[in-house]
């Protein structure tokens, strides 16, 4: 029985742009003998409906485009495949690849495609190809608030919150000073952007009373927070982080045990 991959790519990560990307990653399974369908899809909420139609007996299920992309796959198919998910295979393609980096996924999508392949060839197939578990973490969210252009949004009148309650599975969940600082970065994503801002944040810091920009970095969040059931006293924060793999970004290994014991997260 010749492997069966299952495809997501996400076009407008920063590394994915090319038109032609999802016909190579096909043709390279189709010259290895493998069953593959390549599903590209631009929205979250395109997702359900490309994992459908990839089908249930997926071998592999592989996944092109940066962080977002992986959660956001990863929340869709966890529901769909009622917890049982093929394996799953990283495809980097976004501009920090985070998790693909945490677990050692190096190269492009191409090459890291083409050793899975190639070992897949061999006489124990899919066997012969190394993999782990990986620990995820659950996360539901309720009455949301937009953040747009670093601006943290009210809620609506009477809506009693902002995007309602939802639930996501991944390997990093940050709040309060982790969402504002990715607000901040997503606005011109990369390298040199995340060291100025890096650099920024030192800097704004060593003002006595902090500057404009700490201050609205680490201005408390009003919120309620509860794991495993269980309520924490704060009714604000300053920063949530949660984690199963220890480096958040940019080498900052803030939960820097993260996935040494089972089961748990930092």
């Amino acid at each position: 029985m010749s492997l069966r991959i299952g495809i997501i790519v996400n076009p407008l990560a920063r590394r994915t742009g090319s038109p032609a990307l999802p016909g190579r990653l096909e043709e390279l399974c189709r010259l290895a003998g493998a069953e593959a369908t390549v599903a590209v899809t631009r929205t979250p909420e395109e997702l359900t409906g490309a994992l459908r139609a990839l089908g249930p007996e997926l071998d592999v299920l592989a996944i092109c485009g940066g962080d977002g992309t992986l959660m956001a796959t990863v929340s869709a198919a966890i529901p769909l495949y009622e917890g049982r998910l093929p394996a799953l295979l990283l495809l980097p393609g976004g501009t920090m690849n985070t998790v693909a980096r945490n677990l050692g996924v190096r190269g492009c999508p191409e090459a890291i495609l083409g050793r899975l392949l190639a070992s897949a060839a061999t006489p124990k197939g899919l066997k012969a190809v190394p993999r782990f578990v990986q620990e995820l973490m659950r996360v539901q969210t309720h009455d949301e608030l937009p953040m747009v252009k670093g601006r943290l949004l009210p809620a609506a009148p009477g809506s009693g919150g902002g995007s309602g309650g939802r639930t996501r599975y991944g390997c990093i969940f940050g709040a309060a000073m982790g969402a504002r600082y990715l607000s901040a970065y997503a606005r011109r994503p990369g390298l040199l952007w995340a060291a100025w801002l890096g650099l920024r944040t030192v800097g704004s810091a060593l003002i006595p009373g902090g500057g404009p920009f700490a201050r609205w970095l680490f201005e408390r969040t009003p919120a309620q927070l509860a794991i495993d059931g269980q309520l924490a006293d704060d009714p604000a924060f300053r920063l949530i982080l949660c984690a199963t793999v220890p480096d958040v970004g940019l080498g900052m290994r803030v939960p820097w045990q993260a996935g040494c014991v089972p089961d748990r997260f930092q």
